[in-house]
């Protein structure tokens, strides 16, 4: 006889098959529901996380942002909830959240959002980001307040010594670029590329693995789908794995650096083709816009043209 627990993992995982086919089929109401009622069934830990963060994504794609709050916070993820917050352009919300419960880093992401975001008193969205700067300061919280100062900010020089205490090679080398020191950073250019090949080297076999189970028809529908979602994701961080490879390269002296763009084509190419699957995956479409691939492939475009016009730096 099979123990109470049993049955329940079993409903669990039909819940999911359910959610998955319905999804394929574009019959999103029904997706998002048996999705939803998979988590909220699913024991508490790292899996039942990953499903959450899976149907967040399905919500958020569809403008739908707060049905992933409203679960999240049927789960008492309360960091999930701010962060699906922040995301979803709710910075008031997530900041007023941030604070009830004490996420610091949440706090100061929607303070650097709000402090950003162009609108209300200068002198206010200032004084914000010096708030987010001393919150991630106290929590040293340095990869936080690295790519505030980086992309935020436009503070180079101090997020470049950030991103040296980090050895993140390559955005140290891209802060040293952007502040007009190209000399400065070509040594770290060079660090970067070794770092990135391991990089490579680790992301390249769990890839294939994804990729072996997802093209395997004897295989249970809801693993190759798992799978398929791997496939997404590791080809979405190769990617972006040759495009920094691209730069550098070029950036230390390689004139036929631009080449390396074609393979972050290749594979923001691949992940665009798994999402659609041939077009048998509906949503597969709406899920691509959301994360704009389509964008990410103009882009990738525009800096191989950059790269094969522009010399590399002596």
């Amino acid at each position: 006889m099979a123990t109470a627990e049993a049955r329940d993992q079993v409903t669990v995982e039909d819940l999911i098959l359910r959610g998955y086919e319905a999804r394929r089929a574009g019959d999103l109401l029904v997706a998002g529901e048996a999705l939803e009622q998979a988590v909220l069934q699913s024991k508490a830990g790292p899996t039942r996380r990953a499903l959450a963060a899976e149907v967040a994504e399905f919500w958020l794609a569809q403008d739908k942002g707060y049905r992933a709050v409203r679960l999240y916070r049927r789960l008492n993820y309360v960091r999930s909830e701010v962060d699906t917050l922040i995301l979803d352009g709710d910075y008031e919300a997530a900041l007023a959240v941030a604070r009830q419960v004490g996420y610091q880093r949440g706090e100061a992401i929607a303070l650097v959002r709000l402090g950003s975001s162009g609108k209300g008193d200068r002198k206010v969205n200032s004084e914000r980001i010096k708030q987010a700067l001393k919150i991630l300061d106290e929590n040293d919280l340095k990869r936080d307040k690295a790519d505030l100062l980086f992309e935020v900010a436009k503070r180079y020089k101090p997020a470049a010594q950030l991103y040296a205490e980090l050895q993140q090679f390559y955005l140290q080398a891209r802060c040293y670029e952007l502040a007009g020191k190209v000399s400065d950073g070509i040594p770290y250019y060079s660090d970067a590329k070794t770092q990135l090949k391991l990089e490579l080297e680790e992301v390249q076999p769990r890839l294939q693995r994804a990729i072996a189970v997802y093209r395997d028809e004897k295989l249970p529908f809801v693993a190759r789908e798992r799978a398929r979602r791997d496939v997404i994701l590791y080809s979405g961080k190769t990617s972006v794995i040759y495009e920094q490879l691209a730069v550098s390269f070029h950036r230390t002296g390689n004139s036929n650096a631009y080449k390396l763009v074609d393979k972050a084509i290749q594979y923001t190419e691949r992940q665009r083709d798994t999402l659609r699957d041939g077009g048998r995956d509906k949503f597969g479409p709406t899920l691509a816009r959301y994360l704009k691939l389509d964008e990410r492939l103009r882009e990738l475009a525009e800096l191989k043209r950059t790269l094969q016009t522009q010399p590399p730096p002596k």
